[in-house]
């Protein structure tokens, strides 16, 4: 996650924020649930894997997301 990721006029801002969040409304209860644990653990100030973001990864690589 870059420190910005995407630039916007205040004109369009709510189609690309509607655009943004419909693109999450899409992913998986699975993938969201990850994705929030490890933007809180850097939140948290790590900046290493851990066993946890190991087990993660290799949840995500083996379940019916990755498969897809």
């Amino acid at each position: 996650i870059g420190l910005i990721d995407r630039l916007t006029t205040p004109a369009d801002l709510d189609a690309v924020v509607n655009e943004y969040v419909a693109l999450l409304a899409e992913a998986s209860p699975f993938s969201v649930r990850a994705m929030k644990r490890h933007i809180q653990s850097v939140l948290d100030g790590e900046k290493d894997d851990t066993p946890e973001t190991r087990a993660a990864f290799a949840d995500a690589i083996s379940g019916p997301d990755f498969k897809e």
